[in-house]
């Protein structure tokens, strides 16, 4: 209690230079991709429009139009949500206009991708707290709630299971930012982030205040139906309060009364608040240490009270030192079924051992939704009595409950659990399918058994891709010797994820000869530029390149020159032509070839390309993007002897770069070299 009033304290200091606004607040959604442009994007717009709508907290803008960002537009709005990528075009005005905002008081929000945006803007780096650094896991994980009382995850704690392409982040200190929910990496195989984070530390939303305003950034939303998720609209709800400081910790009135004990003050003002917020007076009982708050608590959780503050009342249940774990045991049979919900977090709150026996026995309850949320709740509780429990609840036909209980079990250390995850690998039921592949990670520390072992190498050919990528990544981690022949052929598997798991784990084996699959990254090359950025236009090296002739280019003629590629194969036009945005570039090399051979081209290039084999284009992908190593995939034609590869490469903005090697399947490769055209 004494750390919660303290908090109280001082976000009542922080209230202090700019009051909550009244609703309806004005939102601007701005749903720009620069880069990468995700297919969520759309439904995340929808979702703000309608649940602002809904609430009647807030109308929305759904804007692809940096004009609406303009220095004398912005003022207008109290709340902005950012889903994008790249740059998205700002001038310098409208950037220090959006920073300046925020500290004037707005409330600033970034979904998802909002962290894969201006790179080489480093005070909007600074705002968000980090940059996007990868997505190592696409699948269910668990997630643990660092701050059950803020409002954008307090009806998820302590922990909750979420489909997310989940996110590491480059420049993110988690002392500077207020962390909301990070990933349990019991769920995962945390070490496929360690290149980016040592301490396997992932935070996937956080939030901190910004002079008189605040940022809040949310990792979710990659799939489509995330916003289709209640979940997420809890969380859009919470944020866009939080934003605003109209939730019970931030709201000056209730921050005042909640320091003063002041129960009939908030009483008095459930009547007077929109509808939308009257249930923040009542969380607020919660952090007040009295019977006469209990009493106010038990009043509102009464049937017969509208849900909304019903609701409210068993998350401040959860809080209240008054009330027990047992006291919430008779909501677990209450007929609506958010209660019931609400009820099981609420004595995750608790915690302790009587916390403990009663979500052990809402395992056995009659109604599945109890059931399921006490599972979850109890995954998060790593006691030999809730390991029992699981154990037991595997064997349950309901396959969400059989997914949590697997999920649970997978970060604990019992002998029983290997067999019971052996098991799922052999005899996959409709139920523990979708998790193979967490399942095969966790089996990847027991690869060293000949049975294990034998499992995993038979799902290298599974037919999802998914588990063909986890099978790879085991097998590597084996440490045997017949490990590198295994995985070398799924360097060209037809699934990018699959193809990008058996480079990670080749790259890391040992004294494992690949020159029979795959050539080294092109290191010379001779560039060309910088060019008006026009992807279709020839500019005049792409008929016939001449290594003496110059072009006309931006600024002045532009002539060929020799450049080398980092030891990893990048090509960093940035260091070689020029440190531009919006312009292309091109690069040139020869390939010999000790005889005519088909090999398949891998190439990443950040931003689009098109390729040119002997004249010929072989290749043309468009748009912006950031460098995939090795993810551009095709399969071409050399000749006996001397071939010429020229690659034009887009730049929109951030960094500009090019990685090209080859590849066979059938081997062969020991004869090709590269060479400075002439």
């Amino acid at each position: 209690m004494r750390k919660l009033i303290g908090c109280l304290l001082g976000l009542s200091l922080v209230m202090s230079a700019a009051t909550a606004k009244e609703p309806p607040l004005k939102m601007l959604y701005l749903g720009l991709s620069k880069g990468f442009a995700h297919s969520s994007v759309g439904p995340c717009g929808r979702t703000l429009d309608a649940v602002g709508k809904q609430t009647g907290l807030w109308t929305t803008k759904i804007s692809e139009d940096i004009g609406d960002l303009a220095p004398g537009n912005i003022g207008q709005w109290d709340l902005i949500f950012f889903y994008t990528t790249g740059d998205l075009g700002l001038s310098a005005a409208a950037k220090q206009g959006l920073l300046d905002w925020i500290n004037n008081g707005g409330g600033f929000a970034g979904f998802h991708s909002a962290t894969d945006t201006y790179y080489d803007w480093a005070d909007y780096g600074k705002l968000l707290g980090g940059y996007f650094a990868g997505h190592p896991w696409n699948q269910v994980a668990r997630f643990k709630v660092e701050d059950p009382d803020h409002p954008a995850f307090a009806d998820l704690a302590p922990s909750f299971e979420f489909l997310e392409e989940i996110y590491v982040f480059r420049d993110f200190d988690k002392t500077k930012q207020h962390v909301l929910v990070s990933l349990d990496n019991s769920s995962v195989d945390a070490s496929r982030g360690a290149g980016v984070r040592p301490d396997l530390y992932y935070a996937n939303a956080w939030c901190k205040d910004v002079g008189q305003g605040r940022m809040i950034y949310n990792g979710f939303g990659h799939h489509d139906g995330a916003f289709a998720d209640p979940r997420m609209h809890q969380q859009i709800i919470g944020m866009a309060k939080w934003l605003a400081k109209l939730d019970w910790q931030s709201d000056e009135a209730i921050v005042k009364k909640t320091k003063a004990g002041d129960v009939k003050g908030l009483v008095d003002m459930v009547g007077k608040r929109p509808d939308a917020l009257r249930g923040e007076p009542v969380r607020a009982l919660g952090a007040i240490d009295s019977a006469a708050a209990a009493d106010a608590i038990a009043k509102y959780v009464a049937a017969g009270q509208p849900l909304d503050l019903r609701l409210a009342a068993v998350n401040a249940m959860g809080r209240s030192k008054r009330v027990v774990a047992a006291g919430l045991v008779p909501l677990l049979n209450d007929g609506a079924t958010e209660i019931r919900r609400a009820a099981v977090t609420a004595v995750g709150r608790k915690g302790g051992p009587e916390a403990e026996k009663v979500l052990l026995a809402a395992l056995r309850h009659e109604q599945a939704d109890v059931r399921a949320a006490a599972v979850e709740v109890l995954a998060g509780i790593d006691t030999p009595t809730v390991t029992d429990a699981l154990l037991t609840m595997v064997k349950s036909a309901d396959a969400a409950t059989l997914r949590t209980a697997l999920t649970a079990l997978m970060g604990r250390k019992d002998e029983r659990i290997a067999a019971v995850l052996i098991d799922a690998a052999k005899n996959p039921t409709d139920a523990s399918r979708a998790l193979l592949p967490v399942i095969v990670e966790r089996l990847s520390a027991m690869a060293g058994r000949d049975e294990v072992f034998a499992i995993l190498r038979s799902l290298l050919t599974h037919a999802d891709g998914n588990v063909r990528a986890a099978a790879v990544r085991a097998v590597g981690a084996s440490g045997r010797a017949e490990a590198g022949g295994l995985i070398a052929p799924r360097l060209f598997d037809k699934d990018n994820n699959v193809a990008n798991a058996a480079n990670e784990v080749t790259a890391k084996l040992p004294g494992l000869d690949l020159k029979g699959y795959m050539t080294p990254y092109i290191r010379d090359w001779l560039v060309l530029g910088p060019f008006d950025r026009d992807h279709d236009k020839d500019f005049g090296p792409e008929a016939n390149p001449v290594a003496t002739a110059s072009y006309d280019g931006q600024g002045g003629k532009a002539s060929w020159k020799p450049a080398k590629a980092g030891d990893d194969g990048l090509l960093n036009f940035r260091n070689v032509i020029a440190s531009k945005d919006n312009c292309l570039g091109y690069a040139w090399a020869v390939i010999e070839a000790p005889k005519a051979m088909d090999v398949q081209m891998r190439l990443g290039s950040d931003d689009g390309c098109k390729v040119w084999l002997n004249g010929k284009l072989v290749h043309d992908a468009k748009g912006d993007r950031g460098l995939n190593r090795d993810g551009d995939r095709a399969t071409i034609s050399l000749r006996e002897g001397a071939n010429t590869m020229l690659v034009k490469v887009d730049q929109g903005g951030g960094d500009w770069s090019l990685a090209v090697r080859f590849g066979s399947e059938q081997g062969g490769l020991d004869g090709v070299k590269f060479a400075l055209p002439r």
